[in-house]
């Protein structure tokens, strides 16, 4: 049973594995959103297109998952937990699947650094809250808030957790679980026998696109966008200018995968756009171009050179200094958009260098346990459960 709590895409059917399961186990993709996390479904989810799956069930409430528990005759032996929805509902049907003796997964398939912000940058942004007492106000609850939930399910005893870097044997899942899986990212595993797509580019960069003025998590958790979309894309365009002339090499863009690039092409002032190509794009680029995409992961993997962008508007949003901080961890180049950047691009010191030690030690941190096996994901699922 793999459980999920923002609808079901193709996206999905491939992150969560499910066709290679499939061919070992019986799956059923249980699609809790209108139950679990009705905010998000009746802001993005009504209308979204489902995968066409033949196990794929959506359940409205506790009793219609009871009725079909009675109507299905199978007996679910494990329940796959990508539910990302923390409250009432979802903590207590957690502990509904352990009394019918079904053991839950958890898969640490995201682990990214935490934001680590200079003593000048804590100060900014303190004096910067104090100047919106509403926003202040709301940072403080939702400090309180999340630290009350990560307490309260943090009580819930996986019986299986796959730890992915080493940073993920300090979370309280890993310590309380029963059985830890030491392994590596869906992004690493995404790597493995991967059949690289040709690509018709010579001498590019890639920017990972994150959506961000179109992004709806960040409507469903109340926050104003990051940029608005006229201001940032014309940034961009200006930094992307100046960067490709000083590399004489083209940026061509990686969508990010919930976008539909048709309405897309035109922010790009008529770049290269790509949909579902980051591992081709990362792997035969010169240098990535990211703002805080796990995808960044990629560029990890193949030692690929990052510059990070920011810009006066995502350091005044949510986000504020993540970008900055991402950029200290692995000893990255770093550019506002918005800046005057053209000494610094024009400079030798604005070159495609990477930290070896930086991008190992964030392999074995975030990407890859070292203490994991070669083997894929799905090999490590049937030899550990049982």
């Amino acid at each position: 049973m793999i459980l999920t709590d923002t609808g079901f895409s193709k996206r999905d059917y491939d992150r969560f594995f499910v066709g290679k399961l499939s061919k070992a186990y019986d799956v059923l993709v249980l699609d809790l959103a209108p139950y679990l996390n009705k905010k998000i479904f009746n802001l993005t989810l009504k209308n979204q297109k489902i995968f066409q799956y033949k196990n794929y069930v959506t359940v409205k409430n506790f009793k219609e998952f009871e009725d079909f528990l009675t109507r299905n005759k199978k007996s679910f032996s494990y329940a796959f937990d990508f539910i990302s929805a923390k409250n009432k509902d979802s903590f207590y049907f957690k502990k509904f699947l352990k009394s019918i003796d079904i053991k839950l997964v958890y898969f640490q398939f995201g682990l990214v650094p935490n934001i680590i912000r200079t003593k000048k940058e804590k100060i900014l942004r303190f004096l910067r809250l104090l100047k919106n007492p509403l926003l202040f106000a709301k940072k403080i609850y939702l400090i309180f808030n999340t630290r009350l939930k990560d307490r309260i399910f943090q009580k819930i005893k996986y019986d299986y957790i796959f730890i992915s870097g080493s940073k993920g044997v300090n979370s309280e899942y890993a310590k309380k679980a029963v059985k830890k899986i030491f392994t590596h990212s869906s992004d690493y595993e995404n790597t493995l026998n991967y059949s690289f797509s040709k690509i018709n580019l010579d001498n590019y960069f890639v920017f990972l696109d994150q959506n961000l003025p179109f992004h709806p998590a960040q409507f469903y958790r109340g926050e104003k966008p990051q940029v608005t979309s006229k201001k940032y894309f014309s940034s961009l365009a200006m930094t992307f200018k100046k960067i490709e002339k000083k590399f004489e090499s083209k940026i061509v863009v990686a969508a990010h995968p919930r976008v539909d690039i048709s309405d897309y092409n035109n922010f790009f002032k008529g770049r290269e756009v790509f949909n579902s190509k980051t591992i081709d794009l990362v792997k035969n680029c010169n240098c990535v171009l990211a703002h805080t995409s796990t995808a960044i992961s990629y560029a990890v993997i193949f030692k690929k050179p990052i510059i990070f962008l920011t810009s006066n508007e995502i350091i005044r949003s949510y986000d504020d200094y993540r970008v900055h901080s991402n950029a200290r961890i692995l000893d990255a180049k770093f550019l506002n958009i918005d800046s005057d950047n053209d000494k610094y691009i024009n400079s030798a010191d604005f070159n495609l260098d990477i930290s070896k030690n930086k991008y190992e030690i964030f392999m074995e941190k975030y990407i890859k346990h070292p203490l994991s096996n070669e083997m894929s994901i799905i090999d490590n699922i049937k030899v550990n459960l049982n």
